[in-house]
This record gives structure tokens, sequence and C-alpha cells, in this order.
């Protein structure tokens, strides 16, 4: 804000208006994107608590609430379907439940 010389409210404000999320739902989909690269890079070899860990999840069990919330499935059930197609990864999505954060 202060680079762009602009109030933070205004910022904020612009970025919700052109992103459609506010910037703490925006790096929540960033880290889940990274952790879903970070398995695939590592093929599929990793055990949950280090990716956890490699992509700055506070634990395993943060992991999975975030998988849980994102997906409606838990990291090991989503990485069972995961699919790379032409180095991109996709999953079938039944249902995403909305899941409210209760910490």
């Amino acid at each position: 804000a202060e680079y762009l010389n602009i109030s933070r409210k205004t910022l904020l404000r612009l970025f919700k208006k052109h992103l459609s999320l506010s910037p703490t739902e925006y790096k929540s989909i960033v880290k889940f994107r990274k952790a879903l690269i970070a398995y695939q890079d590592q093929q599929k070899t990793t055990n949950l608590a280090d990716l956890a860990y490699t992509v700055d999840y506070y634990d395993q069990s943060d992991l999975n609430f975030h998988f849980k919330q994102k997906t409606g499935q838990t990291p090991q059930e989503l990485f069972k379907v995961l699919q790379t197609i032409q180095q991109g990864l996709y999953w079938q999505v039944d249902h995403v439940p909305k899941v409210q954060d209760k910490r």
C-alpha cells in the first residue's frame, strides 16, 4: 500500500475486487497448490508430515484440515485419485462441503 501510495483498506478492496478473494484466502490457495506440486515433484514418496513442513503448514494436522476444507478429502484420499495430465494436476470433485474454521 505504501509503495503504491494508497491506503491499506483501498489495497485490500482492490485485491478482493480483482481476484474475488481476500489476501488470506489467496495465500491459502497458493499454499494448497504448492503442496500438490511438491507431492508431484517428490514422486509420491514423501510422508505427509514432511510435506506439511516443506510447504509451510504448521504440522500434518494443519495440512489435513486445509485439504479437507478445500477438497472435502484428506490428503491421502486426494493423492489416490490425483492424476497428472500434460504437467497439470487434476482430480474429480464430487462435492466440496463448506467447512468452517473452528480454530
